[in-house]
């Protein structure tokens, strides 16, 4: 990350995490953190808030959460993050690939978008910045 990057730098906690379905947009619950730490390394953790519960009652199927870190780039004339995955729990398949974002910056929010091929945007993760003096 270059320090015309610098912006981006910092530790987010997981508002909302998002997908679109049969035309809706419905919120998954997730719970999560995010890093970019300004030498271009990032990090990413999310959980469904309701997994502790559901292991407890044995109800838990699939993973119910993403962890995955590596290199990013950051391409501000576009509003797009390519984080290159080195280590990913939930999706191994990810690993030496790319995952592409596009983000709008609004104050301490941090929203990122995946896109589908043809440019539509079908998940959208909230990020709040984490200031720790607050």
């Amino acid at each position: 990350m270059s320090s015309a990057d610098d912006f981006l730098k910092g530790d987010y906690r997981l508002i909302s995490f998002q997908v679109l379905s049969d035309g809706q947009w419905r919120d998954l619950g997730y719970s999560g953190c995010l890093r970019y730490d300004g030498q271009g390394q990032m990090s990413a953790q999310g959980m469904r808030r309701d997994l502790p519960a559901m292991s407890k009652s044995g109800q838990r199927k699939g993973p119910g959460g993403f962890a995955y870190w590596g290199s990013v780039e950051v391409f501000p004339e576009q509003c797009r993050v390519v984080h290159h995955v080195e280590g990913c729990t939930s999706h191994p398949e990810w690993v030496g690939g790319i995952q592409e974002r596009f983000y709008e910056l609004e104050d301490r929010l941090l929203t990122l978008m995946v896109k589908d091929q043809n440019g539509r945007v079908t998940g959208r993760l909230r990020w709040e910045k984490h200031h720790p003096n607050q």
